[in-house]
């Protein structure tokens, strides 16, 4: 019996990408699993031989364990399934329970499914009759031209179903497209989970992420509401500052979501205290909204965070001017110029994320969301889509008028500044722009001798400085663009971000870390950094995301070379440069020659 071969085998057979592939594993009970765990590992058979053998060699396989096996024979085979299994509860418990989860939510899909194909041929229906009442107008309206008599009601309910009617239908027909397509997805992500893996993971004594979910399956089990159409978000978005405000005041590491809860339900800014405000009296929830502007100075925090962002600076004059007529109680103004100037932050929100239109007239509000949800997740994305549009609309086609019901243009008014709020506040603290890991990073290195970054220092004995600039060179698989590695290094580089770091006032450290960047002693540094990769005879390393490291490496250090060329750079540096290049690309063809791949 070789014990180390046995050892070996049995820590193999114990993970549980192998164990969820038995099928014993989720059909017999504890003492079964371990008899058959002995069986497939220790070159032994329980049902063969007799228990003292069994016990005493298993024993004698595992003793670096210290392990205090029971004289029982039950309670022996319940110990080798907690002690040598590592595992608490019963797999096929866990399985049914996740099982019979997974089915119900299935059940739950078709039902949500129902309701909106429900909804829709509700929507076609009232598309099919407002078809023929607009075709019944206009044969009304040409008999009354006809004998030149007046038809201007009847032109006016044409013009409300052409502009007001249809474009609401359209846009609800949209929504039950989109929420059967978020369906789809939720489908898809049930059925891509290893129900097998997840009930071993509840069973395991040795604690995982997954744990703390433990029967989590899907957001549908306890939030079915956001799956249908008629899932209201305008209050949440208009709101949103406040609750995330409140959200973090509760510190994550000692979270009680009970107190949560309950503090969270007499929260006055909870949306479902808003909404039912709403839905019991317009004008009290007219008068909420007013009271919360003014007691929160809504106004002044749109100018003073437009002003101090480079993107949106540009709207500040006429976003002043728009916030002059809502304090002068100018509501309709307001509105016509505020829900365009949303639109315009909607298209400097897609222009940072480097979505740009082929045709401006193309670029419509639905399409710069549209573009901005596939690009990333945009929490927002139901309510700016599907809802603010017909405001938008009203808007865009004069239909917002001083004889609309005064406490409705004034609500209107109200919302719409929120809304405004909403996006202030999104580029205040997005941190998925493009430019906010490089803003950051300045600040960061500012302080390096107060930060982190000094601990690394003092143990590695380098620059504190040195290491902020290499790490956040080195952060892209943690960065804003995934897919772009050069990210970081290129606001670094690229002369047109010169003037972000302009408007910021931060020039001058911008202009200290492209020339330490650039500087022989940096080079140097990165290759003292890289140096445990760069030896590849003898290595023992077995991280196998090595080579997708190297090659992302390769990919910096190109630009670097460009730009010592382009700008007359020491010679020294770019020479520095090209020779770590050249050896981290051979140092890459070894690792695969070795059998190292990149990370899938």
């Amino acid at each position: 019996m070789n014990r180390k071969s046995i050892l070996d085998r049995c820590l193999a057979y114990i993970s549980h990408e192998n164990l969820s592939k038995l099928d014993y594993i989720f059909e017999y009970d504890k003492v079964g699993i371990a008899k058959q765990f002995i069986k497939d590992t220790m070159e032994l058979d329980p049902e063969i031989q007799p228990f003292e053998d069994i016990k005493k060699n298993v024993c004698y396989i595992v003793s670096h364990m210290r392990i205090e096996f029971p004289d029982n024979e039950a309670e022996f085979y319940n110990t080798v399934f907690n002690r040598l299994l590592f595992l608490e509860g019963l797999p096929r418990n866990e399985y049914e329970i996740l099982n019979n989860k997974v089915q119900g939510l299935y059940q739950k899909i078709n039902n949500i499914k129902a309701q909106i194909q429900a909804k829709e041929t509700q929507i076609n229906t009232k598309e099919h009759e407002n078809e023929r009442l607009f075709e019944a107008l206009e044969r009304k309206i040409n008999k009354l031209r006809n004998k030149c008599q007046s038809f201007k009601n009847e032109l006016q309910q044409k013009e409300t179903i052409a502009v007001e009617i249809f474009p609401k239908l359209d846009y609800e027909g949209r929504k039950c497209r989109h929420y059967k397509q978020l369906l789809d997805v939720e489908l898809i992500e049930i059925q891509s989970i290893d129900l097998k893996k997840k009930a071993l993971s509840i069973c395991s004594r040795i604690a995982s992420d997954d744990n703390n979910y433990k029967y989590y399956i899907s957001s549908l089990e306890d939030s079915e509401a956001v799956f249908l159409p008629d899932c209201d978000y305008s209050i949440s978005v208009k709101f949103a500052k406040e609750m995330n405000e409140f959200i973090g005041k509760f510190d994550k590491f000692t979270f009680d979501e009970e107190a949560f809860k309950k503090a969270s339900a007499e929260y006055p800014y909870h949306s479902n205290i808003i909404e039912t405000l709403r839905n019991n009296s317009i004008v009290a929830y007219k008068d909420f909204l007013a009271r919360y502007i003014q007691e929160k100075n809504i106004c002044d925090y749109i100018i003073k965070n437009v002003k101090n962002n480079h993107v949106i600076n540009k709207r500040l004059d006429v976003l002043k001017g728009a916030l002059e007529n809502y304090i002068s109680k100018q509501y309709l103004s307001f509105v016509n110029v505020a829900a365009i100037q949303i639109e315009g932050i909607f298209y400097d929100y897609c222009f940072e994320m480097d979505i740009q239109p082929k045709k401006l007239n193309s670029f419509t509000i639905n399409t710069k969301l549209d573009r901005l949800h596939d690009k990333q997740v945009f929490n927002a994305y139901e309510y700016f889509a599907f809802d603010f549009p017909l405001i938008r609309n009203k808007v865009a086609h004069g239909l917002l008028t001083n004889g609309e019901d005064i406490i409705e243009i004034e609500k209107i008014a109200h919302e719409t500044l929120l809304d405004l709020q909403y996006l202030v506040y999104i580029f205040q603290t997005n941190k998925k722009f493009p430019y906010s890991s490089p803003l950051e990073f300045i600040e960061s290195y500012k302080n390096s001798n107060r930060n982190g970054y000094s601990f690394h220092a003092r143990i590695n004995n380098t620059d504190p400085k040195d290491e902020c600039l290499y790490s956040h060179i080195k952060s892209y698989r943690n960065n804003i663009t995934p897919h772009d590695p050069l990210n970081n290094l290129q606001w670094i580089l690229n002369p047109m971000y010169d003037e972000v770091y302009y408007f910021y006032e931060i020039s001058k450290e911008h202009e200290e870390t492209r020339n330490r960047l650039l500087s022989c002693d940096f080079i140097q540094f990165i290759g003292d950094k890289m140096n445990k990769h760069l030896t590849p005879i003898g290595l023992t390393s077995h991280d196998e995301g090595i080579v997708e490291e190297l090659e992302t490496w390769v990919q910096l250090f190109q630009p670097i070379i460009c730009y010592c060329k382009d700008n007359n750079i020491s010679e020294e540096v770019c020479k520095k440069v090209i020779s770590l290049k050249e050896l981290t690309e051979n140092n890459i063809k070894c690792y695969k020659q070795r059998g190292y791949s990149t990370r899938k």
